[in-house]
């Protein structure tokens, strides 16, 4: 039997029925209420960086370096097979 989500209930009670992008929009928020920025020394980053950076092929650094924007998101959200839970 398949299943699909049609709706969520959001934190402030309402339906949402919008899809991937409501669905999304969501989840985000979600995500913010849950995950708070961790506060790293500025030495110790420096150094995970560095490591993280020399053991990757060459041309990915700079890929990795690029934000993650609400497009990119979507596209990932969308590639998902239909009828699918992420």
């Amino acid at each position: 039997m398949t299943r699909m989500v049609t709706s969520i209930t959001e934190k402030v009670g309402r339906c949402n029925t919008d899809g991937h992008c409501g669905f999304l929009q969501n989840y985000v928020e979600f995500l913010r209420s849950k995950c708070d920025p961790i506060e790293v020394d500025d030495a110790r980053f420096t150094r995970m960086e560095k490591a993280a950076h020399c053991n990757l092929p060459l041309g990915w650094t700079d890929f990795l370096d690029t934000p993650i924007t609400e497009v990119n998101m979507k596209a990932v959200v969308n590639k998902g097979a239909s009828k699918k839970a992420l």
